[in-house]
């Protein structure tokens, strides 16, 4: 073997070596995904520098989308609120008709207790007895009404304020004054504003006619009216019932007990204030009349709050 081909071989055979290393680059870059050729050459042909001392501003890789993505579900959220907000207002202000959510003042009514007083001539444990006493007291001048709660007490006028109680005990033998209670009571109704108001309107004018009954029966008694502005007053007491009563018969829930309950009471009411109306007497038989009216109208509106 001559010196030059020992020279020479080891030179013909460099570019193979780096034919052969460039085809098994290829191969690898080949088989790997671009990101795992990103990591490869990043961990082996560019390593990451050494940690340096010192503050170093924190990559923004992903931190500016969370950012993002946080900010579009607080937006949603509170325009979800909002929205709800808006239809809850909307609801508040409709009583309930816009989603059926909200009614003002609620779905009951409510009838607080009241105190009258009555000048009783007596009560007793049997209906014969009570008869007995209630007709003596006609003939004398009272309205002679039993009223039955357990006992049967015999009532000659029923009024306001206990002084007129008081006086009008005086004329009977025997009498005493009773305090009449009508019991606080809650309706339970569920309808619009106008339909409750309208209840409650129907379910207070009992007793708004029997304190104009008493009024028009003190003065008309003492001489402060006449006969003719009694019968005037009367009939604008009836009139007003008769409307509250047309009010109520407008009402959807108008087959609901609390709402045939009292209708059937401002039904009886109108028939008392047109007997009243009706009459063509002197002043003392139309105070005798008024005062058995009004306390036939405040025993019956006791028994009817009673079953509310």
């Amino acid at each position: 073997m001559r010196t030059e081909d020992c020279v020479l071989r080891p030179l013909f055979h460099i570019p193979a070596f780096f034919d052969i290393k460039y085809t098994v680059d290829m191969e690898i870059e080949r088989k790997k995904s671009k990101a795992e050729s990103r990591e490869f050459y990043k961990d082996y042909i560019y390593p990451q520098p050494a940690a340096t001392t010192g503050t170093a501003r924190a990559p923004k890789t992903g931190g500016a989308r969370a950012m993002r993505q946080r900010n579009k579900i607080v937006l949603s959220v509170l325009t979800v609120i909002a929205l709800l907000g808006a239809l809850l207002l909307a609801d508040f202000l409709a009583d309930g008709a816009a989603i059926g959510l909200l009614k003002k003042n609620g779905d009951t009514i409510f009838l607080k207790s009241e105190d009258y007083f009555a000048a009783e001539t007596g009560s007793f444990t049997f209906m014969s007895e009570a008869r007995e006493c209630a007709e003596a007291t006609e003939s004398a001048g009272g309205a002679g009404y039993i009223y039955n709660d357990g006992v049967f007490h015999v009532l000659a006028s029923v009024h306001k304020k206990k002084a007129a109680a008081e006086a009008s005990a005086k004329s009977f033998e025997g009498a005493a004054v009773l305090v009449f209670n009508i019991p606080a009571a809650s309706v339970a109704f569920a309808g619009s504003k106008a339909e409750r108001d309208a209840l409650h309107e129907g379910a207070v004018m009992p007793l708004a006619v029997f304190s104009q009954l008493c009024d028009i029966s003190e003065k008309l008694g003492a001489g402060n009216i006449s006969a003719a502005q009694a019968y005037i007053r009367l009939q604008s007491a009836e009139e007003e019932t008769k409307a509250a009563l047309g009010r109520l018969e407008k009402i959807n829930g108008g087959g609901s007990m609390p709402v045939t309950r009292i209708k059937a009471e401002l039904t009886v009411i109108i028939a008392v204030i047109s007997d009243l109306t009706g009459l063509a007497a002197e002043p003392a038989a139309l105070v005798k009349k008024l005062n058995h009216s009004s306390v036939k109208i405040l025993c019956s509106y006791k028994d009817t709050v009673s079953e509310l």
